[in-house]
């Protein structure tokens, strides 16, 4: 499900890092959810989210050669269990995905808001 594909691709940078040599080996994750227009209400005050999402940004280490990397994956809310229709993106367009196309960043001010290397996103 989601939560194993992101946690794969974690732990694939984790170990990308370590057989690097690297001594900086901190992942950051970020997670939220995203409501759509037609999204649904509890009592007026609780919205049911469209989508749940995550980030995953290693900063990089340039002693050990290593550029930062970041990914982000999304999918569809599925009666709050299950993810359908999983997207995983550079975090450059996934940005544009969250933000509806504003110019705003989920690791704001980080490396990570800057382009970051294109490493392998597949998650199957």
């Amino acid at each position: 499900g989601f939560e194993e594909k992101v946690r794969y691709k974690a732990e694939e940078v984790y170990r990308n890092a370590k057989d690097a040599g690297s001594g900086k080996r901190t992942l950051y994750i970020i997670t939220g959810t995203k409501t759509g227009p037609g999204n649904e209400w509890l009592k007026g005050r609780v919205a049911f989210p469209d989508y749940f999402w995550k980030a995953v940004c290693y900063p990089g280490d340039e002693f050990a050669g290593l550029q930062p990397f970041g990914v982000g994956f999304y999918g569809r809310n599925v009666d709050f269990i299950e993810v359908s229709d999983m997207v995983a993106l550079a975090l450059p367009e996934f940005d544009l995905w969250l933000y509806d196309g504003e110019n705003e960043h989920i690791f704001q001010g980080s490396v990570c808001a800057t382009d970051v290397d294109k490493w392998d996103i597949e998650y199957d």
